[in-house]
C-alpha cells in the first residue's frame, strides 16, 4: 500500500515538473479576461486550472478571441508556480473548436523547448 502511494506521488511530481519550467510552450487554451488582463486558461473550471497572464504588449493579439479556444506558442521567461504564470510573447494564433466530451475541454500545455529563467 505504501509503495503504491509513493509511486503515485512520484508520478504526480514528474507530471507537474514541466509546468514550472521556463521556455516555449504549445498552448491550447481558453482566452479569458481576469483582473483586467487577458489570460490563457488551461483546464478551465477544474481543480487543476492554470492561469497564464499575458504581458500587456501581447494582450492586444488576444482581444478578438475572448471566450474562445485558441492554439498558439507562448514563451514563459519567469518561473511560474503550478497554477499561475506570465506569457511574455505569443506566436501566431489559431482558433480551435472546443471538445465538449474532453475532461480538459480541449486545452493543453506542452513544453516544446526549455530555457533558463530570468
Amino acid at each position: 500500500m505504501n509503495l503504491k502511494r509513493i509511486l503515485i506521488i512520484i508520478a504526480l511530481a514528474f507530471s507537474q515538473a514541466g509546468y514550472s519550467s521556463c521556455g516555449t510552450y504549445l498552448l491550447r487554451a481558453q482566452v479569458m479576461m481576469k483582473d483586467g488582463f487577458s489570460s490563457l486558461v488551461i483546464n478551465p473550471g477544474t481543480r487543476s486550472e492554470i492561469n497564464l497572464k499575458v504581458e500587456f504588449n501581447e494582450s492586444a493579439k488576444l482581444s478578438p478571441f475572448i471566450g474562445r479556444l485558441i492554439e498558439t506558442k507562448g514563451k514563459i521567461e519567469e518561473k511560474m508556480d503550478h497554477t499561475r504564470g506570465v506569457v511574455a510573447s505569443l506566436g501566431p494564433i489559431s482558433p480551435l473548436s472546443p471538445d465538449p466530451l474532453s475532461q480538459t475541454k480541449g486545452t493543453k500545455m506542452e513544453l516544446l523547448s526549455k530555457e533558463d529563467c530570468k
